[in-house]
């Protein structure tokens, strides 16, 4: 595979190198140095960085964000790279439910007005974001004025007896035993010193 990526054409470099990855022979370190340096003109290696992130965005989208955020830090000078980067964050933050994360996301993607392809995918996505945050919302506030209303707050005697009374069998059973008492009531405990 090594002599692959040193001789090969551009696209059996460009497998080589993501074989390479994937047998754990190139760091990500490694790639992101080559992106950096250049030092395969010919193959675009920030698109095989960018493909690690697709491939995890579903499986290990905490991982995804972090190499998403790389791309965008280490790699500033390629500029669709970063676009796509904050994209394919915006997805990750979908789907761990962090909407406000993702709406972030999408506004950076809109600062790219030349890549159509995403911008125009954005503005779709955040309307539906703004909707699943709001409802969100709704649904916590709904949550928390249940948990607030008076029927919903116990007292201390109320919550005593709902102890006690799941407990009831348990207590049955010590008092039908020939150490506990005669009437089965639940007033005492056996005492222990006592010889029946």
């Amino acid at each position: 595979l090594k002599q692959a990526a040193k001789q090969g054409d551009t696209e059996v470099r460009k497998n080589a190198y993501e074989a390479l990855y994937k047998l754990r022979a190139l760091s990500l370190d490694e790639l992101f140095k080559m992106a950096k340096d250049k030092s395969d003109p010919e193959v675009n290696i920030s698109d095989i960085i960018e493909g690690i992130g697709w491939a995890n965005i579903h499986s290990d989208p905490r991982f995804a964000i972090m190499l998403f955020d790389r791309v965008i830090a280490a790699l500033p000078s390629y500029e669709y790279e970063v676009a796509s980067a904050h994209f394919w964050k915006a997805q990750c933050f979908e789907l761990l439910k962090q909407y406000d994360d993702a709406i972030r996301e999408c506004n950076e993607v809109t600062k790219f007005p030349r890549y159509n392809n995403l911008t125009s995918q954005v503005k779709e996505q955040q309307i539906r974001l703004k909707k699943l945050l709001d409802e969100t919302s709704r649904k916590r506030k709904e949550q928390h004025s249940r948990l607030r209303s008076p029927e919903a707050v116990v007292s201390p005697r109320h919550s005593q007896a709902r102890i006690l009374s799941s407990m009831m069998p348990f207590y049955a059973k010590i008092d039908s035993s020939p150490r506990g008492s005669l009437n089965g009531s639940m007033t005492r405990w056996p005492d222990p010193t006592r010889v029946p």
